[in-house]
């Protein structure tokens, strides 16, 4: 079991050669296969899984957990629009703009940035075996964050699998004009974390390596209808103020909040130079393991909730690597220390391609 998992992460990791995670390669648009599907099925054996962990399903944890989170989500949507929006149908009652900052940024942030992670998963086909039932998750996950955003997100994510960190084909690698504005410059870190979601979407006009076609755009379309069906409903029954707060929510679930320094500690180079990292600090615990980002870049076919186990089956192999111990100090250490700036990545990528 632990002999076998270290052997396979050993042949999937190149130590600091920026190119250990290939595990994308042999993805498709509705399947997850290849070499990283198989690893995934035999870590999942050796973590006594009744049918391993290459696809989800309801017979495993992550099928059972997967389903809860998203079910339970949608009561969340009812919770957060009617029990805040209760006695105040107006944006001009108590519901004011200052209460909607507040609970977005203390409550609403961490819900919603749980339920990116769901999507997450369920754009790597983990919570059903069925790719039909995992799109439909995503369609339902991404209802409280107003945007639709998860059919294109679970399209360029296997983009971002596939082309690990190369510039202009990684789509989270930002553009050269985005980082040659940002800069190393306080104000403008902090205001283009602030608006990440909107520069990740001015990022995608310019993304023309893969776009996504036919079927994928049908998904696209109803990710739309729903969204805004749902946000419109909530407007009819409860006026503005709920509608406000969710988006405020979404907002600061992926910008500027301690969550929000995921984005850096993912694949943003430190030293020394990794072309991932991983950060295991509390966070984790309402952010379903995002931070065991070496793991899921290594098997992205292994649920969230198995890969603690992952990383306690090769500690030799993860142990020993960078992380970081907590999102709050990046995050003002992204912001204020002139040595952090967008170009970091793309030209340490270019070093070692």
């Amino acid at each position: 079991g632990a002999e076998a998992a270290t052997e396979v992460v050993r042949l999937r990791r190149r130590d600091g050669d920026g190119s250990a995670n290939t595990v994308g390669q042999g993805w498709s648009g509705d399947t997850v296969h290849g070499a990283g599907g198989d690893a995934a099925g035999e870590v999942g054996e050796a973590q006594a899984s009744p049918r391993g962990a290459k696809e989800g399903n309801f017979g495993s944890p992550s099928g059972n957990l997967g389903l809860y989170g998203v079910g339970t989500n949608v009561i969340c949507i009812h919770r957060r629009a009617g029990g805040n929006a209760a006695g105040c149908k107006r944006m001009d009652e108590r519901c004011g703009a200052v209460e909607d900052f507040r609970g977005g940024l203390l409550f609403g942030a961490f819900v919603d940035h749980a339920l990116y992670v769901l999507i997450h998963d369920a754009g790597h086909n983990l919570f059903f075996k069925s790719v039909f039932c995992n799109r439909l998750s995503l369609l339902v996950a991404n209802l409280p964050h107003v945007t639709p955003s998860a059919i294109l997100f679970r399209f360029y994510h296997i983009q971002h699998h596939i082309e690990l960190n190369r510039p202009e084909k990684d789509p989270d690698v930002p553009m050269q004009w985005e980082a040659k504005w940002v800069g190393n410059s306080s104000w403008r870190k902090a205001f283009w974390l602030m608006n990440f979601a909107i520069f990740q979407s001015a990022r995608m006009l310019f993304y023309t390596h893969k776009v996504p076609m036919g079927k994928e755009l049908l998904w696209v379309s109803a990710n739309w209808v729903t969204n805004v069906g749902c946000a419109y409903v909530i407007y009819l029954y409860y006026g503005w103020a709920p509608v406000i707060y969710l988006l405020v929510s979404s907002v600061f679930s992926v910008g500027l909040h301690p969550l929000g320094a995921r984005w850096i500690a993912e694949h943003y180079p430190n030293h020394p130079f990794q072309s991932t990292y991983s950060y295991y600090g509390n966070c984790n615990t309402v952010a379903f393991n995002i931070g065991f980002h070496n793991e899921h870049h290594d098997f992205p076919s292994i649920p969230w909730n198995r890969l603690p186990r992952l990383r306690k089956l090769a500690p030799e192999y993860y142990d020993t690597l960078f992380s970081y111990p907590s999102y709050t100090r990046l995050l003002f250490d992204f912001i204020f220390n002139p040595k952090w700036d967008l170009s970091v990545r793309f030209e340490s990528e270019n070093k070692v391609m």
